[in-house]
């Protein structure tokens, strides 16, 4: 069985720690609490790879404001930033790019017969469902679009 996300969470935390790595075992620390809060708070339980690749994208999120608001400053500690978003993305899937989504869309299409451009819902539905945070979601819908309409 493949290790979860929070597994890996938690084993690079340990080297972190192991390793004395302050920047990393802060930042771990953090999302690994934030991450099992989800599930605790949604069903009393450990917190999906979903779940977890949702709060690893908040953390990113608001990493990337704060270098950008520490850049403008001139501020040193934009690198100790750049370090974080570092280690964050480690634990994000692998994104599909543009090519892939369209055979990802298309495989949907003949899978579900899906047809024109009222099935647009359906078919990003679909893609949702089974690709969870591994697509931009722009670059889908407008190549569902292209592909729906002909």
């Amino acid at each position: 069985m493949p290790q979860s996300l929070m597994d890996r969470i938690r084993a690079e935390q340990l080297a972190a720690r192991k390793a004395g790595d302050k920047v990393a075992v802060g930042l771990l620390t953090a999302l690994q609490a934030e991450a099992a809060r989800v599930g605790k708070d949604k069903r009393n339980g450990e917190s999906t790879d979903e779940e977890v690749v949702a709060v690893v994208r908040k953390f990113i999120g608001n990493a990337g404001e704060t270098k950008t608001l520490l850049e403008a400053k001139g501020d040193d500690r934009s690198a100790v930033v750049a370090q974080e978003i570092a280690i964050l993305e480690r634990f994000m899937p692998s994104q599909m790019d543009a090519a892939a989504i369209e055979v990802a869309l298309r495989a949907l299409m003949a899978e579900l017969t899906l047809a024109g451009p009222k099935a647009m819902g359906e078919l990003m539905k679909a893609m949702k469902d089974r690709h969870t945070g591994r697509y931009d979601g722009a670059t889908a819908s407008a190549c569902a679009k292209r592909i729906l309409a002909g």
